[in-house]
């Protein structure tokens, strides 16, 4: 049923309840992805398991958000995915990011780093992005200035040609731009 109405009303984003009384919110996700509807999944959840957060963003959705979150955190969601941005909230990206690096297989040889231009400041600054730190604990710890780490985050932005700081820690994580990986 959600996979005809999504083919008759065309929306631009479909905001998907994860655990949905009647069926399975993973199977209609399944089910919508697989008919190649060009509609973005916003999937609310009751809790954010990370190992639910990664598999909900390998079928195709573009963004979780907890059930309780305020309204205007659900618009913001909304307006991101709309936009073409991946949305999580800001506590669930080291949740998100462990999960990745728990499902990663183990490399036979480790290849050579790359820093994609990025300068050692910079790279301190995604590290931290990845394991979650806010920009002003961020500041906080390198004692710089929120203005200094939100120019940083910018500089990395551009040169890695992502738009926020879920795609900045999935590129760090799948280029092991992080010190596990350095």
């Amino acid at each position: 049923m959600t996979v005809r109405l999504v083919q008759e009303l065309k929306p631009d984003v479909l905001l998907l309840d994860w655990s949905m009384a009647i069926r399975d919110g993973m199977r209609v996700m399944r089910e919508v992805s697989a008919s190649g509807l060009p509609v973005r999944i916003l999937l609310q959840t009751v809790s954010l398991d990370k190992a639910d957060i990664l598999q909900a963003l390998q079928l195709g959705a573009w963004g979780v958000i907890l059930r309780n979150s305020t309204t205007d955190m659900l618009f913001e969601g909304i307006r991101r995915v709309v936009s073409g941005q991946y949305w999580i909230t800001q506590d669930s990206v080291a949740t998100l990011v462990e999960a990745l690096r728990d499902s990663r297989t183990p490399e036979p040889a480790p290849a050579p780093r790359r820093d994609f231009g990025l300068t050692k400041r910079e790279l301190q600054i995604v590290e931290a992005v990845v394991e979650g730190f806010s920009n002003a604990d961020i500041a906080a710890n390198m004692k710089l200035s929120e203005h200094t780490v939100k120019h940083h985050i910018g500089h990395a932005f551009d040169k890695l040609g992502v738009s926020n700081r879920l795609e900045l820690a999935l590129f760090a994580i799948n280029h092991q731009l992080t010190g596990e990986h350095r």
